[in-house]
């Protein structure tokens, strides 16, 4: 029982991951353009997340493998946004590639990756 209250996530927690995804699909709407698609997928759209599941945004209409976007989008992050600072990677040779960061304020791990329309379809 202890257990399954550590891992479930408080009101607060709930309503902090709630503005962390509002603001970064904003974020990343602002930079793509009003017409961009990002949407949370796994725990996070689901509701099954612990205190400690990261954020994970697919931005669907954006092409699936193109680094130079993800590089250019991760740098809009650095310098217009509450990334923890250094904590920004672009991982552009993983079979799918992403960006991963640290929100400063929450300190929630985030995820954003493009074109990846199974991701939704699997949540």
């Amino acid at each position: 029982h202890k257990f399954s209250l550590w891992m479930s996530p408080t009101k607060e927690e709930e309503d902090m991951r709630e503005r962390v995804k509002k603001y970064y699909t904003q974020c990343i709407c602002e930079f793509l353009g009003s017409s961009s698609r990002p949407v949370v997928f796994g725990s996070s759209a689901t509701g099954l997340f612990s205190p400690l599941s990261d954020v994970d945004i697919v931005v669907l209409d954006a092409p699936a493998y193109d680094t130079d976007l993800l590089f250019s989008l991760a740098q809009h992050f650095e310098r217009n946004s509450n990334v923890l600072d250094k904590s920004i990677r672009v991982i552009s040779e993983a079979r799918v590639p992403l960006i991963k960061f640290i929100d400063k304020e929450s300190n929630l791990n985030i995820d954003i990756c493009f074109g990846q329309h199974a991701t939704v379809r699997t949540t």
